[in-house]
């Protein structure tokens, strides 16, 4: 018998509460609005989708919370939309001004995404307790530029190496107030789906190959059903194989998506969107959402006596610390 008592799981899940009617008058109030004003709303219907996506989703049943200000959004894009119109100009006097822009730009890039994930972090919360990310621009010089072109001067073999380090640069950069999270998957797993993907991926082009000159409506139907088949367990198996190795001070995630049940929806939601000329794209987003955060759980360490509300009241009291250093904050 154990002096001190062992501590059990107990899990909680992720509940989606957003309706199609309620998020329909958002979509097309932004669409129409990011039309008449040439794209300058889009920044603002950014925010008012985040927010809705955010309220609606709750956790132990409290709702998450996007404070961002589509001011920063609009900024940012305006920035980058300035810099693809300078490059233009100097491309058309000197041809050589476009080798050198695009060579800016892939040095800024890193920095770029960071600050974007640093500000939409920044701008999320839990209980009052806000997301944030870490300013590791060292590792983003070394993964976007050192890793990618390491993927592409191998033919794709370095490939699996780029996306593990891609998550563990993504994951374990974020934190929850004080907390930051951990990503325990290996090497060797990503490297196991990236070939067993390569030889479902060779199977399927064969078959398509020799469909394709088959000829008729329905064969064309056939070899997109493939493609969307194998886009369904391509993201049915990241989705599994990231959220089941990340951890946030000891509480682990539990994801069990599947392949079978994704393709059928993305199946519903393309045959909808077509018959309804768009309309439905907001019911297929809500399906989308809805399906994916049913499918993730997270295991609450607890003492034995403690319930899962317990657990709720120790998140609600981490205090989180914000930087009071003068800062850029840009999203795009």
């Amino acid at each position: 018998m154990h002096p001190h008592p062992l501590p059990i799981e107990s899990t909680a899940a992720f509940v989606f509460r957003g309706q199609t009617k309620e998020y329909f008058k958002i979509w097309i109030v932004n669409l129409l609005l990011t039309l008449l004003t040439f794209g300058i709303y889009s920044a603002w219907a950014k925010v008012r989708r985040k927010k809705f996506f955010y309220e609606q989703t709750q956790f132990l049943n409290v709702p998450f919370v996007y404070h961002g200000t589509p001011l920063p959004i609009l900024m940012g894009r305006l920035i980058l939309l300035s810099v693809v119109i300078l490059h233009q100009h100097l491309q058309r006097v000197d041809p050589q001004f476009g080798a050198w822009g695009v060579l800016l730009l892939v040095l800024v890039l890193p920095w770029l995404i960071v600050r974007g994930l640093c500000f939409n972090h920044g701008n999320s919360s839990f209980c009052s307790i806000h997301f944030g990310f870490q300013k590791n621009y060292a590792t983003a010089y070394l993964l976007f530029i050192v890793y990618s072109l390491l993927s592409g001067a191998t033919f794709g073999l370095a490939t699996p190496l780029f996306a593990q380090r891609m998550q563990k640069f993504l994951i374990q950069g974020s934190r929850f107030g004080p907390h930051t999270f951990l990503f325990q998957a290996d090497l060797a797993l990503f490297y196991r789906l990236f070939l067993q993907l390569f030889g479902m991926f060779c199977l399927m082009a064969l078959a398509a190959y020799g469909l394709f000159f088959s000829g008729g409506i329905f064969t064309k139907i056939l070899i997109f059903l493939l493609l969307l088949g194998f886009f369904a367990y391509t993201s049915t198996a990241f989705f599994n194989l990231i959220w089941n190795h990340i951890q946030l001070n000891g509480h682990r995630f539990l994801a069990h998506m599947n392949a079978n049940i994704l393709f059928i929806l993305l199946c519903q939601n393309m045959v909808a969107i077509l018959l309804s000329g768009g309309l439905l794209i907001p019911w297929a987003q809500i399906r989308w959402i809805r399906y994916r955060l049913s499918c993730l759980k997270m295991a609450l360490i607890d003492d034995p006596n403690q319930s899962i509300t317990t657990t709720q009241k120790k998140l609600l009291t981490i205090v989180h610390e914000k930087d009071t250093f003068l800062d850029l904050n840009v999203g795009i």
